[in-house]
C-alpha cells in the first residue's frame, strides 16, 4: 500500500500530542458508520509511542485529525508501558 498522505485520496487518521505528530494510520471502509453497524465494523487497535519528553507539565493535548474518512472508537488510553 503507498504511504498515506493527508488529504491525498486515502483517508488517514493522525493522532497528534501537544502539536507533534504521533502518527498517520491509513483506515479501511468498512461502511459501518454510515449504515449505523453494530455488527462486522472492523475493529482496530492503534498504538502511538510517546517519549516522555513529548509530555509536558500540566495540561497535553491529545488530537485526532480525520481526513477523508469517518471514525468511531470506544476508548483512547494513555498509559505507562508494562501497565496493561
Amino acid at each position: 500500500m503507498p504511504p498515506a498522505i493527508p488529504g491525498r485520496g486515502l483517508p488517514t487518521l493522525t493522532v497528534s500530542l501537544n502539536g507533534q505528530t504521533l502518527g498517520i494510520s491509513v483506515l479501511v471502509n468498512d461502511a459501518a458508520v454510515y449504515r449505523s453497524a453494530t455488527l462486522s465494523g472492523r475493529y482496530r487497535r492503534l498504538v502511538f509511542e510517546v517519549s516522555p519528553e513529548q509530555l509536558k507539565s500540566g495540561e497535553n493535548v491529545v488530537e485526532l485529525h480525520n481526513m477523508g474518512a469517518r471514525i468511531m472508537y470506544d476508548t483512547i488510553l494513555l498509559v505507562e508501558e508494562g501497565t496493561l
